[in-house]
């Protein structure tokens, strides 16, 4: 990230956080949910840092195509954001994007780790 000069600012968090909220039913949701789940605030705070990290530096790979939007539209249409077309579409880009985003990212991340010349004594 740094080499590429990618910054993280205060405000992308915020503005993340926000929509995670607003998905979830506010901040005590959220809140809760992490309770629940053993993650704190500066946990979510720190992985929400590195998505953005991540989206920045490999996002441009991770753009669905078509057959992608179609396939993820068809395998989900019971679902119940299918009876808003445009929002189910929306859903599909997302999911279908970070899907893609996480794959890229995995694959990067081994390479790395199998390159790497660490020793554990």
């Amino acid at each position: 990230a740094d080499k590429q000069g990618i910054i993280v600012t205060q405000a992308l968090i915020n503005e993340k956080l926000k929509k995670l909220e607003d998905q979830y039913g506010g901040a005590d949701t959220l809140n809760s949910i992490l309770s629940q789940q053993g993650i704190t605030r500066e946990d979510l705070i720190s992985q929400t840092k590195v998505q953005i990290i991540v989206e920045a530096v490999y996002g441009s790979a991770a753009s669905p195509s078509a057959e992608d939007l179609e396939k993820f539209m068809e395998d989900n249409k019971n679902a119940p954001e299918a009876t808003e077309p445009a929002k189910f579409r929306a859903l599909a880009e997302e999911q279908t994007r970070q899907e893609k985003l996480s794959k890229i990212f995995s694959e990067k991340f081994q390479a790395l780790k199998q390159a790497a010349k660490i020793q554990i004594f």
